[in-house]
This record gives structure tokens, C-alpha cells and sequence, in this order.
């Protein structure tokens, strides 16, 4: 499946590659940010692993109280139940979910265009 999006082909994961979502431009190739794994650590604190190779500690407490759609997540047990969905984007049940790009800069400091410059 593609859809075409300010001269960017996005290429959805297949069954085979389901951890990576491909960015084609018509002159270069480029990734985008991927969660390879997300762990969980304490209270609203999350380990990542991105496909960039960097990792981070995340504290999503603030997201949490800020969102009526992540009220559900205040109870410890339903933060627990976090997954990557097949995108991989960090998400819960209730319909809650973290873009990979917004928790890379949360980890690192860094955009994925400032990542590439260095």
C-alpha cells in the first residue's frame, strides 16, 4: 500500500518487516524513526530502543495528566500494559498512543534531521 505526501512515498510495513515504516524520496532514501523495543521501568518511566541505534529513559507522567484520552493510563496497571502496535508506535488499549518522533526528541534532545547532520 503507498499514498503519495508532499513528494514522499510512505512504504507500510509488510508481515515479514513489521518493525520498520520506509520514507522514500524520488532522490535519496531516508529512515524514519522507529521504536525497535519499550520497557517499562517505574511509575510513568519507559526505556527505549530506537532504530537510530540511540536510547533513552522517557518519563511520560506529564502526557498522561495533560490528555483525557490517557485518564485510563493514571492506574498503574493499565500504563503497564503498553505495546508497540504494528506501526511501531508506543500505545495502550484505550486508544492512547506516542509517536516514535516526539519520544526520540524526549529521549535524546534530538530531531531525526539533527541526528542526520551529525
Amino acid at each position: 500500500m503507498f499514498f503519495l505526501l508532499a513528494r514522499i512515498v510512505y512504504t507500510f510495513p509488510q508481515a515479514r518487516n513489521a518493525n520498520r515504516l520506509t520514507c522514500k524520496r524520488a532522490d535519496s532514501i531516508m529512515d524514519c524513526i522507529s521504536i525497535i523495543d519499550v520497557r517499562y521501568v517505574k511509575e510513568y518511566q519507559i526505556f527505549l530502543i530506537f532504530n537510530t541505534g540511540k536510547i533513552g529513559d522517557v518519563d511520560l507522567r506529564d502526557l498522561v495528566y495533560k490528555n483525557p484520552i490517557s485518564e485510563p493510563l493514571r492506574k498503574p496497571e493499565a500504563f503497564l500494559q503498553l505495546h508497540l502496535d504494528c506501526w511501531p508506535t508506543l500505545a495502550w488499549d484505550s486508544g492512547f498512543d506516542v509517536d516514535p518522533e516526539s519520544l526520540y526528541f524526549r529521549a535524546t534532545g534530538k530531531s531525526l534531521w539533527e541526528t542526520k547532520a551529525s
